[in-house]
């Protein structure tokens, strides 16, 4: 009877996509990313305004009373000074960012979502990319952000847009699977070790505390692969 072995989850490289549309740039990854870019761009959000229209794949009803809105990002309009101010659920988070405090009128269109289905979070088209840039120029807003499965980005500034283009957080995500796999690989070449011997033959190394083998003979009889020693 064939044995059932765990599988060593490997990160695979994670995909990145950029590009204009008129006078719309955007960004898009499966890689946690824009944040990071914004929080290294000093001057990113701070005295601008942000609805949020989407929380935790909640539609949010805009212009709710103020109080409780304003307290409870409920979709009203709210000042911010960085990326902090930002709540997330990591899922189907929607907002908005505008230069300045938005009109009530253009807060009420967004009682109307923007994509009534998750096909953008696996790479946006061109007609999704123009869906948003008719949005922004409607609401009069500068920046669009939707952050599920993958992260979307869009902004009519096209200085910032530079400026995450140049971001190390941007740059980096072709490369950023590396360091993941790197530390689980760490954690196991630093298992506790007996005073024992491993129990491969010609391995002169310890034998980790609860097996026979020492961490990098104990993977490999775990997985049933060699190990990784590329990924270090």
């Amino acid at each position: 009877m064939k044995q059932n072995r765990p599988t060593w989850n490997e990160q695979e490289p994670f995909w990145v996509n950029s590009g204009s549309l008129d006078d719309l740039f955007w960004f898009q990854s499966d890689y946690r990313f824009i944040f990071d870019a914004l929080d290294s761009i000093s001057d990113a959000f701070v005295g601008k305004w942000a609805v949020m229209t989407s929380f935790d794949c909640q539609r949010l009803t805009p212009l709710k009373p103020a109080p409780q809105a304003a307290d409870l990002w409920t979709g009203y309009p709210k000042q911010v000074s960085g990326s902090n101010d930002f709540p997330g659920s990591g899922n189907d988070d929607e907002f908005y960012i505008f230069q300045n405090a938005p009109s009530a009128d253009s807060v009420a269109q967004l009682n109307v979502p923007l994509f009534s289905d998750s096909s953008i979070h696996s790479g946006a088209t061109e007609s999704q990319v123009s869906v948003v840039s008719r949005r922004l120029t409607s609401l009069s807003a500068e920046s669009y952000i939707l952050i599920d499965s993958s992260e979307f980005f869009a902004t009519r500034n096209e200085q910032l847009a530079t400026q995450i283009l140049n971001s190390e957080a941007f740059k980096n995500i072709s490369s950023a699977h590396v360091e993941i796999n790197k530390q689980p690989l760490r954690n196991w070449l630093s298992m506790e070790t007996s005073d024992e011997r491993c129990g491969v033959l010609e391995c002169e190394n310890n034998r980790v505390r609860f097996g026979t083998n020492c961490p990098r003979h104990h993977f490999e009889m775990l997985y049933a692969r060699k190990f990784p020693d590329e990924f270090l």
